[in-house]
C-alpha cells in the first residue's frame, strides 16, 4: 500500500500528545477531490485528519499517527470524551448523498483499515463513524459501517485462494502517476491562494500578516513575492 505523505503542522496542542490511539474513526469530506485535500492543508482551516482517502483510491496521510488531529469536534463514545484525544481519522473525499463510492477508493480504505488495525489494535469490532461519535451534530460517513468489522475487512483483502497482488500493484500505480500530476496543481492552487492572502493583508495593512503567510508558503518551498521576509 502506497500512502503520500502530504505534513501538516495542524495538530496538538503539544500537551496533549503524543496519543495513543484506541478507535479509528471514518468521516465524509462533504467535499470533492482535491478541493476538500487543499482544505485540509489550508493553514487557515481549523480542521485536519490523519488521513484522506481521494475518489481514485489514493491515500494521503497529513497528520502522524501519534499526533492528535482535529477531526471528530465534540464527540464522545463508550466512555471517552473529546474522541481526537482517542483516535485516528479517516476522511473519504466523497459529499453523503447516498451516492455510492468509487470501487478503488472502497478498496483502499480496506487496506488502510487493515493496515492500521494491525498496527494500533483498535478497540470494538470495527471502525466507528463520526455520526456516531457526534450524533444529532454529524450524519457522515455514508458507509454501512457494520460491513467493515476488522474480520470483513481481512476477507475481502485476503479471500481464501485469492491473488490480488496484480490488482493491488495496479492501483499503487495508477495513484503514484494521479499524484505526480496532482501535485502541481496543488502547489499551484496553495500559491495562488497564499499570495492572494498576503495582497489582502498588505491592502489592509497588515504588514505582520503578510509575513506570516509569506513564511508559511515558504515551508512549502513556494515564492509568493512578498520581501517583507
Amino acid at each position: 500500500m502506497f500512502i503520500i505523505q502530504r505534513p501538516t503542522s495542524k495538530h496538538g496542542p503539544a500537551s496533549k500528545e503524543p496519543i495513543t490511539p484506541y478507535y479509528l474513526v471514518i468521516h465524509d469530506t462533504e467535499g470533492s477531490h482535491p478541493g476538500d485535500l487543499n482544505w485540509l492543508l489550508n493553514p487557515d482551516a481549523e480542521v485536519s485528519v490523519h488521513y484522506l482517502v481521494a475518489p481514485n483510491g489514493a491515500i494521503y496521510q497529513m497528520v502522524q499517527d501519534d499526533k492528535r488531529a482535529w477531526h471528530a469536534g465534540r464527540s464522545s463514545w463508550v466512555g471517552y470524551s473529546g474522541m481526537n484525544n482517542f483516535s485516528i481519522g479517516i476522511e473519504l473525499s466523497h459529499i453523503s448523498t447516498g451516492k455510492l463510492y468509487p470501487a478503488a477508493q472502497l478498496k483502499s480504505l480496506d487496506e488502510l483499515i487493515w493496515m492500521l488495525h494491525r498496527k494500533h489494535h483498535f478497540k470494538g469490532p470495527r471502525p466507528i463513524g463520526h455520526r456516531e461519535i457526534a450524533p444529532g451534530r454529524k450524519s457522515d460517513p455514508d458507509l454501512e459501517l457494520n460491513n467493515y468489522t476488522w474480520d470483513k475487512v481481512e476477507s475481502r483483502l485476503y479471500p481464501e485462494g485469492a491473488d490480488m497482488s496484480g490488482e493491488h500493484d495496479l492501483l499503487v500505480a495508477i495513484a503514484e502517476k494521479l499524484d505526480r500530476l496532482q501535485q502541481d496543481v496543488d502547489k499551484s492552487q496553495r500559491a495562488s491562494s497564499y499570495r492572494e492572502a498576503i495582497m489582502i493583508a498588505l491592502t489592509s495593512g497588515d504588514d505582520e500578516r503578510a509575513k506570516t503567510l509569506a513564511e508559511a508558503a515558504a515551508k512549502y518551498g513556494i515564492v509568493t513575492g512578498y520581501h517583507g521576509v
